[in-house]
């Protein structure tokens, strides 16, 4: 209930608060306004106080420009007058030129006078006005504070007379409250200790009635257990009769069947050996007949050898060379020794550039370059042999060989000396096949 007052007090407390704020914007707004008003007036004062101040300077500048043309005037009639003298001119002419000056300058003196007094008054006028509006605006300035302060005050009273007030009521309707709160307690306990009775003896009444049930279901139960127990009884003589004449049936069956498995285990074993045999047989074939191949295979491995010595080919180790009579570019070269089962010859060893060089120097051809199988059109610098795609290991450039960068990409030997050099591929050399194991 204290949490209730609470919330009351808070919502009175906003609500004051609202209308306090209501109040104090409206009259802000209403002299807002006036102060708007009153400085739109004072700026328009301003506007016309600065144009009356231009018009001054001008007008200013305008009789002094008049000024100095008069005194232009006056230096020329001077001069003319000097003139006039020394030509002997009539004393009448001279006087009425003057008293033409002395017009013009009166003239101009009283025009300036006019315009300055009345750009004083009119000066004077609007500079009082500007004043007045000035002194306006802070009395209005004045009255809206001290009205802002009365009204302050008065808030502030009247809150904390209403504070005392609703702190009044609030006592009151606490105390009413607590006092109502005891009288529903009470009320409340009474019918709680009536219903406690009542459901106590609902609960002895219930649990005597649980014990007669128990008792008698207790009575009920022993006897179906026991008529169970008999026809369990009962139940198992019969099941375990019939299961021992199925067991002596079974066991009969049990045995012939196991007499027809051991007569054809016996069966099978024969079978077995017999079937070993025949393997062991058949295997001793294939060993013999695996023998033969692998014969066969070594020799078949000598075949290239033979067909290159039999066409008048020189073996060294493993390889043997033919050096046909043609010449041809380095493609067709490797293309040629391919369909004969052979490969443009590779050089991995001193040894074998020099059977190289010995077989082409007893060819007597008529040429001294022969083609080898290496390139490195594939990327230019990295020499490769061509058939077995691995990289030149033994090397004998010629001096300053390799040298024909993206233009000689084919290597070839001069077969007097034995060294390398690099040429277009296009060149029609001989070659030399090279027929391996």
């Amino acid at each position: 209930m204290h949490n209730y007052s609470n919330k009351r007090m808070a919502l009175l407390r906003l609500k004051l608060y609202l209308s306090t704020v209501f109040i104090v914007c409206m009259i802000n707004l209403v002299d807002c306004n006036k102060f708007r008003k009153l400085e739109h007036g004072l700026s328009m004062l301003k506007g016309k106080l600065s144009t009356l101040e231009n018009k001054v300077y001008e007008d200013e500048a305008t009789l002094q420009y008049e000024m100095e043309q008069i005194w232009r005037m006056l230096n020329s009639s001077n001069r003319g007058f000097i003139d006039i003298l020394n030509i002997n001119e009539t004393d009448s002419v001279h006087n009425n030129k003057m008293e033409t000056v002395e017009n013009v300058i009166r003239k101009i003196e009283e025009r300036s006078e006019l315009l300055t007094k009345g750009f004083t008054a009119e000066k004077t006028e609007l500079r009082k006005r500007a004043q007045d509006f000035e002194s306006e605006i802070a009395g209005l300035r004045n009255q809206h504070v001290t009205a802002l302060t009365n009204f302050t005050n008065m808030a502030d009273e009247f809150m904390l007379e209403l504070n005392h007030t609703v702190g009044d009521q609030l006592k009151q309707m606490n105390s009413q409250l607590e006092k109502n709160a005891y009288d529903i307690m009470q009320r409340n306990a009474d019918e709680f200790a009536h219903l406690k009775k009542s459901l106590n003896e609902q609960f002895i009444n219930f649990k005597e009635s649980i014990e007669d049930l128990n008792n008698k279901s207790m009575m009920s139960l022993q006897q179906t257990v026991e008529q169970m127990e008999i026809k369990h009884n009962d139940l198992l003589y019969s099941l375990s009769s019939k299961a021992n004449k199925t067991f002596a049936d079974t066991e009969v069956k049990i045995d012939s069947e196991l007499q027809k498995v051991r007569e054809a285990q016996e069966y099978t074993d024969k079978k077995t050996v017999q079937l070993d045999d025949m393997i062991k047989t058949v295997k001793d074939g294939f060993d013999e007949n695996a023998k033969m191949f692998n014969k066969i295979e070594d020799l078949l491995q000598y075949v290239p050898i033979i067909k290159c010595i039999v066409k008048g080919g020189v073996q060294f180790e493993n390889s043997c060379y033919l050096h046909p009579s043609t010449q041809a570019t380095w493609h067709w070269a490797v293309d040629a020794c391919s369909k004969m089962g052979a490969r443009l010859a590779e050089v991995n060893s001193e040894a074998e550039n020099e059977i190289l060089v010995k077989i082409n120097k007893e060819a007597r051809d008529g040429t001294d370059r022969v083609w080898l199988g290496a390139s490195d059109l594939e990327n230019d610098g990295v020499w490769k042999w061509q058939t077995s795609k691995q990289p030149i290991t033994f090397q004998k450039w010629n001096k300053g060989e390799p040298n024909g960068r993206m233009v000689e990409n084919c290597l070839h030997f001069y077969k007097v000396l034995g060294t390398w050099n690099d040429l277009p591929c296009d060149r029609n050399l001989n070659y030399i096949c090279e027929f391996t194991m």
